[in-house]
This record gives structure tokens, C-alpha cells and sequence, in this order.
């Protein structure tokens, strides 16, 4: 049974650490969404009558698309590699210290099965037990002859059944940030599309309010269309505080994929 495990556990380490890496993607493609792609509608936006600005974008927004751009460029390789990992996860800038203290998020990061508050702490959602992870972290070593044979803390049928619940989460999870990431790069292809095509007929040199006003009522409903959903995405949570797939997620993708169904005829 142990041997049988022994084979299980860099399949399933290998899952952890292509999940890993798909957040940390995530987490830059987050800041990427709040930083390079809002800021240049925020600049063009600026220029128009007081009315439309504050029609479109509100002082929140304002001051979290130059944070996300000093992030990029500055502190993002500051971070510690499992508050990347949080910030892809949970996006939280608030709690990231509460979200890097969820095991789930520490073993996805690190691969830490020590508990924060004894053994039953829960993992994706208490789909496998930090015993049995520990375990398999264990068998990744191969052991030295003569050592002692690692106690599976668990039946054996349970632990089969806990490692294919931990497999179905984890490819649940990374299917969300696919989705995630693919709906944050489309939309923002067509906000920005839109933002160019709202300052078509502008002064190259200097941007023309009366243009750019004009360009604004006409393109209106679809840049506060996707710039709502744009933000949404980009701050909604994959995991919920029990390290499962949270709802709010889910609803964000349906939404976006509706509003880029609606949005399909804009260039990109």
C-alpha cells in the first residue's frame, strides 16, 4: 500500500506545483488588468468633461491602477513567493498576512503541510488531510535501507479516495484561473480597442476634449461594460476561506463571458 503511494505522490506534488505557477501567473495578470490596461483609459478619460469621469470611473480605481503599476515594477519581486501566490488566489491586498496563513494557499506555495492549528486543519477545503499530505511529501524522498516504514495515518481506502478528491480540486482550481486569466487578457483587448477607438479622431498631439466627449457617449455603455467587469475579474477570489472554489468566482466568469458575447464584434 505504502509502495502503491509512493507512485501517487509526484503526480500529485507535480499538480501542486503546476498550480503554483498558474497563480503566480495569475497574480501578474491581475496587476497587469488594474495597472497597463486601465491606466492609459484613466489618462484619456481625464481629459473629458468632469461629468463622464465620474460617470466611469471612481476614485477607488484611480488610486489602485497606479498601486498596480508601481507592483509591476517595483515590489512585485519584493513579495514573498507565497504572497504572490495569496494575491493570485484570494487577491486581498488587505489580509494577504490572514490569506498566507490558510493551508491551503501555504501548500499550494511551499508545499507546508505543517499545521497552523493541529492536524485537522483543512486543505482544499478538507478534501485530504495534512497527515496524509505529510505522508506523501515523505515518499517523495526515496527512503534509506533498513529505515523505518512511514505509518499511513488512515485506511487505505480512505487515503485513495482523499488523493482523488485533492486531484479533482486542484484541476478544478486551475481550470478557474485558466478562465480567469483568458477573460482578464480578452477584455482587456477590448477595452483597450475601444479606448483607442474613442480617441480616433483626436488631436495626435494633444488630445481634443470635444473629440474624445464625443467619442465617450458613443462607446459609453460598453467601456463601463467591460471596465466593470474588467475590475471584477481582476480582484474576485478563486478559493473561499475553506480553501474551496468560492461562488463569487463562478458568477464573475459567467457575467464576463457574457459581456465579451456581447462585446464580440469589438476589434481585438
Amino acid at each position: 500500500m505504502i509502495n502503491h503511494l509512493g507512485m501517487v505522490a509526484p503526480l500529485l506534488e507535480r499538480a501542486r506545483s503546476d498550480l503554483k505557477h498558474r497563480a503566480l501567473a495569475l497574480g501578474l495578470d491581475r496587476l497587469r488588468a488594474l495597472g497597463p490596461t486601465l491606466s492609459p483609459l484613466i489618462s484619456v478619460i481625464r481629459e473629458t468633461p468632469r461629468s463622464l469621469p465620474d460617470e466611469l470611473l471612481s476614485g477607488r480605481i484611480t488610486c489602485i491602477s497606479p498601486w498596480a503599476c508601481d507592483m509591476l515594477e517595483r515590489d512585485w519581486q519584493q513579495f514573498a513567493p507565497i504572497a504572490r501566490v495569496a494575491l493570485g488566489l484570494r487577491y486581498e491586498t488587505g489580509k494577504l498576512a490572514e490569506a498566507c496563513s490558510m493551508p491551503t494557499i501555504r501548500w499550494i506555495a511551499l508545499g507546508d503541510t505543517a499545521p497552523a492549528s493541529g492536524d485537522a486543519s483543512p486543505v482544499l477545503g478538507g478534501a485530504i488531510d495534512l497527515a496524509l499530505l505529510r505522508l506523501l511529501g515523505s515518499l517523495l524522498t526515496p527512503r534509506t535501507t533498513g529505515g523505518a516504514v512511514p505509518v499511513l495515518p488512515t485506511t487505505y481506502h480512505d487515503a485513495v479516495h482523499q488523493i482523488d478528491s485533492a486531484a479533482q480540486a486542484l484541476s478544478g482550481l486551475d481550470l478557474r484561473l485558466r478562465e480567469f486569466s483568458w477573460l482578464l487578457d480578452q477584455i482587456g483587448r477590448r477595452l483597450v480597442a475601444m479606448t483607442h477607438r474613442v480617441c480616433a479622431g483626436a488631436d495626435p498631439k494633444r488630445l481634443a476634449a470635444v473629440d474624445i466627449d464625443a467619442g465617450f457617449r458613443s462607446n459609453r455603455y460598453g467601456m463601463r461594460s467591460l471596465t466593470a467587469e474588467l475590475l471584477r475579474l481582476a480582484q474576485v477570489g478563486a478559493l473561499d476561506a475553506n480553501g474551496t472554489l468560492c461562488r463569487e468566482g463562478a458568477q464573475a466568469v459567467a457575467d464576463a463571458r457574457r459581456t465579451l458575447l456581447e462585446f464580440e464584434d469589438c476589434v481585438v
